[in-house]
């Protein structure tokens, strides 16, 4: 991620235009995007309009190695699952924690994938503004062609093409254990987002019930997919979060499976709930024994 002057920044006007390049610090006008079949010929224009009608941001030579959901969708991603289902339920809980349903905010989907879930959010928020960005070029064609009323872009998360203090909650679903640096993503979210602003993050728990059974095992814990970069642990996110002059205000958690078989109905049915009441007495520190976490925090930055 390229560094800016953090001193213009600051100087730079807010605007009711939502896009904004970074590197050139412009908002983007009308002449500065071009059609997408010019995208690769020039270097003047900041973004292309594709002809469905949704904006790229992506070089076009850089599109098919970040194309990651060309041929199907890697994450399998089915809203009558377990897991899926409980994304959007505490996705969507927490949002209600802070706005209310007729609120009219800005909100910001960042690593959208095919935005499922960006569109359960517009359902339940249809007087906000919804935008949601995803690094994959397929996954915002499927998105803007299934879903309307939404701001779909093509994008990297560390070079948001927003305006400065553009939204009130940016949202970050399982995208957190996938890139290799989230401190300079966090950075990059801190500028397009308003003071006092919310940020959820949805990740798996790295000390979640399932690895502590196998370091008593002697094991080594286990991500929870081969595409995940890391994963961290609940006090980790939420310094994280600190450093990026946030703070924590809800971590929250909900059971994501279900129990089949006797060791895991002996596991997860009596030694889980055991464990869990002990760490509630004893713990000095924020923990979870679910499997994915969702953190709620507020944007503290000093202008």
């Amino acid at each position: 991620m390229k560094r800016y002057n953090e001193e213009r920044e600051n100087e730079l006007p807010l605007s009711n235009e939502p896009y904004f390049d970074w590197e050139k610090n412009k908002i983007i006008q009308e002449d500065d995007i071009c059609e997408y079949a010019d995208w690769h010929q020039s270097k003047e224009f900041s973004c292309s309009q594709h002809p469905s009608g949704f904006k790229v941001f992506v070089a076009k030579e850089a599109i098919d190695s970040t194309n990651e959901y060309e041929d199907e969708d890697p994450y399998d991603f089915d809203e009558n699952s377990i897991f899926h289902r409980s994304r959007i339920e505490s996705t969507l809980h927490l949002i209600e924690f802070v706005f209310k349903k007729d609120s009219e905010i800005k909100i910001l989907d960042i690593g959208c994938g095919k935005g499922y879930i960006t569109n359960k959010i517009k359902q339940n928020y249809r007087f906000s503004e919804v935008s949601a960005l995803d690094y994959s070029f397929s996954a915002i064609h499927f998105a803007h062609q299934n879903f309307k009323n939404i701001d779909f872009i093509v994008a990297d998360a560390y070079n948001i093409p927003y305006c400065k203090d553009y939204f009130d909650l940016v949202i970050c679903n399982n995208i957190w254990e996938h890139v290799p640096d989230p401190l300079n993503m966090l950075k990059a979210i801190k500028k397009v987002q308003k003071k006092d602003g919310y940020l959820i993050i949805s990740t798996p728990s790295r000390y979640r019930f399932g690895n502590i059974i196998r370091l008593l095992r002697g094991k080594s814990v286990q991500f929870m997919s081969d595409k995940h970069i890391t994963e961290f642990s609940v006090g980790q996110i939420i310094e994280q979060l600190k450093h990026g002059e946030y703070t924590t205000i809800k971590v929250y958690a909900k059971k994501n499976y279900t129990i089949t078989g006797v060791f895991s109905m002996i596991a997860f049915g009596i030694m889980k709930p055991i464990l869990k009441f002990l760490l509630f007495c004893f713990k000095k520190s924020p923990y979870m024994l679910e499997s994915t976490c969702y953190f709620l925090a507020i944007n503290k930055k000093n202008d």
